[in-house]
């Protein structure tokens, strides 16, 4: 695929920090191929990196996230190769990775309007906002994101729903095409202070896991926590250890997890039984930051390694 984006005699590296247009029309040629999922406005940060890396991954480049000559001469050669996904057909009942970026996607052009539903299970409410898409694009509003559909999505003139999505920020704020969702009202219920909790941690979604970091680029899982909460004023102690075992009030079982609660885990053969938390989102999905990932992403409790060592719940809120 031919790129009109980026000028091949120029290849000045750029990385977490950078801005300006060279990274504007960086972000225009990875989002034509389908690697970029935000609104391009010049800001290197998370979801530049992320694409940068998905890019270095499909061409055989080492995937750092930095988009340092070799990867700009490729991109900028006039034959990038398009991201796989934009051959893919995903439709109501799958999951996974791919799913996710399309929520993505779907929600900085306006069609999800609310970051919980960036779940990374396609369901009635990911179908929907598809069909939204499809009818603007004038598409056949079948609810399935097909070929077509993907390739229109990730185009750089893809019709955006200007009533619901998000603008994009002139100066980097650690975002890219960052949210312009209200803020916390004045005197909040305590739903109110759930949800937003909950949107602040979906807004670090791929940030890079760092043992010690407590944001706002990176996080490790106490960090992360601590950090979501108190933008809705609920101080944490420091440690998975410390909020598994003296914040809030203790949840027994799954079952009784509400939206919002801490998850604590025992993920390593010691005395004590929490050494990883997170935040419950509902539905058996957590949001969390993972050292096994590498990042911030979102993990189901229901089956698998995460429901086995599943301890208890914190309710903080």
């Amino acid at each position: 695929m031919q790129i009109k984006h980026l000028n091949k005699d120029v290849y000045s590296t750029l990385s977490s920090g950078s801005s300006g247009n060279s990274v504007l029309a960086l972000q225009k040629a990875l989002e034509a191929l389908g690697y970029f999922d935000g609104l391009p406005a010049g800001n290197y940060s998370s979801l530049t990196e992320d694409a940068v890396s998905r890019f270095q991954a499909a061409v055989g480049l080492p995937s750092n996230g930095t988009a340092d000559q070799a990867t700009l001469r490729v991109l900028a050669g006039g034959y990038a190769p398009a991201s796989p996904l934009l051959s893919l057909t995903l439709s109501q009942g799958n999951s996974g990775s791919n799913v996710e970026r399309l929520q993505v996607r779907l929600y900085y052009k306006g069609y999800l309007t609310k970051t919980s539903s960036v779940d990374a299970d396609y369901g009635s409410i990911t179908t929907s906002a598809v069909k939204l898409f499809q009818t603007a694009a004038g598409l056949s509003a079948t609810g399935k994101a097909d070929p077509a559909t993907l390739k229109k999505l990730y185009s750089n003139d893809a019709p955006k729903n200007s009533a619901t999505a998000p603008d994009a920020p002139n100066s980097g704020d650690g975002g890219d095409g960052g949210s312009t969702q209200d803020k916390l009202p004045d005197n909040p219920t305590r739903s109110e202070k759930i949800e937003y909790a909950i949107y602040i941690g979906q807004q670090q979604l791929g940030k890079p896991y760092v043992y010690g970091a407590t944001g706002p680029n990176s996080f490790d899982c106490s960090g992360f926590t601590t950090y979501c909460f108190k933008k809705v004023g609920v101080s944490l102690s420091r440690t998975a250890y410390a909020q598994g075992y003296n914040n809030g009030t203790k949840v027994e079982g799954l079952s009784d997890m509400q939206r919002g609660d801490i998850v604590c885990m025992d993920t390593i053969s010691d005395s004590d039984l929490v050494d990883h938390v997170g935040i419950y989102l509902g539905g058996g999905k957590f949001i969390h930051a993972s050292s096994g990932g590498g990042k911030v992403m979102i993990s189901s409790l229901t089956s698998g390694y995460y429901n086995r060592v599943f301890s208890w719940g914190r309710r903080v809120l």
